[in-house]
């Protein structure tokens, strides 16, 4: 049984990640600034208070941390853009991670440092274009573990994740500025999905689980040094079709009627990209993506119509 230390469990990514390991057998104590007791018992495991700004946790004994809590969309747009907590809370988590012998790091990134509109093929090796705090922030966190992984023995893995869905592990997450949260939101609240452009941006779509799953197998998978992977599905929906799909899972399961309000006609067509495939990306057909999204739309219309 490993040790492992979460942080950011009250967070989206961090609280189901932790979730799946601690069923998993594995020994995990997870961190963040939100209610504690509440959050412990909900994932089953121990949380502590930890505001990487303030101090570090105490990493004695634990063999890999994941570091989930790096600035997310809304955090980003604060008047210190986040920065500090990329770039500094990063930093001192690191350092005190080498200090108390961690073996192993998981970093938790996004592949929006390589633009908003991606196109034609992209690996790890192509030129990093943030457009957007969000992006920088995630880009400033990388180069920071790149560097902490020159100067101490520790493996460091960087995951770029695209765009992720699914029910979040706690009611502590509320991620209502994300595709499918925003969209069931304005189904629900004013009975139309507003788009303000033409939707026809493409998008790559994985599931939390998925996620996890990757986490998992890193967990027992050994690296020199730092490695850098970009986590994707095989599923590239536009934004108007996520839209279509919310519409026909309201119709269909809670006769519940909708339509599309488009607030501009750009872009005119569809960016095309495509993820080059890399050994830890996980294996799952398309309509398998498309499905767990329907699931997840589903639930989130119930939830929100059962909280009326």
């Amino acid at each position: 049984m490993k040790k492992v230390f979460v942080t950011g469990c009250s967070g989206y990514l961090g609280g189901t990640i932790s979730s799946h390991l601690h069923h998993l057998g594995y020994g995990v104590i997870g961190s963040s600034r939100n209610n504690i007791p509440e959050l412990g018992k909900v994932l089953g495991h121990e949380v502590i208070y930890c505001d990487l700004l303030k101090g570090v946790p105490d990493l004695h004994e634990v063999e890999c941390l994941i570091h989930c809590a790096t600035p997310n969309d809304v955090i980003s747009r604060e008047n210190d853009g986040g920065y500090p907590l990329a770039v500094n809370g990063v930093k001192r988590l690191i350092d005190h991670a080498s200090y108390c012998g961690v073996n192993k790091i998981i970093l938790l990134s996004t592949v929006q440092v390589y633009g908003q509109d991606l196109i034609g093929t992209i690996d790890e090796l192509t030129p990093v274009c943030c457009n957007n705090d969000y992006a920088l922030n995630h880009f400033f966190s990388e180069e920071v573990a790149r560097l902490a992984a020159k100067k101490t023995s520790i493996d460091i893995v960087c995951l770029r994740l695209p765009n992720i869905f699914g029910l979040p592990a706690t009611s502590t997450v509320s991620r209502q500025t994300l595709v499918p949260f925003c969209f069931v939101d304005d189904l629900l609240t004013q009975g139309k999905i507003t788009l303000r452009s033409s939707g026809l941006q493409t998008r790559n779509f994985l599931h939390v689980s998925q996620v996890s799953t990757v986490v998992e197998k890193l967990l027992d998978i050994s690296h020199s040094g730092y490695s850098l992977f970009n986590l994707s599905s095989t599923w590239y929906p536009t934004i108007a079709e996520i839209a279509e799909l919310c519409i026909s899972v309201a119709s269909e399961d809670f006769a519940l009627k909708a339509s599309i309000d488009l607030k501009s006609l750009h872009p005119s067509v569809s960016n095309k990209f495509l993820f080059k495939e890399n050994a830890i990306s996980p294996d799952c057909h398309p309509h398998a993506v498309k499905s767990l999204m329907r699931s997840t739309v589903s639930s989130l219309i119930m939830l929100q119509l059962k909280s009326l």
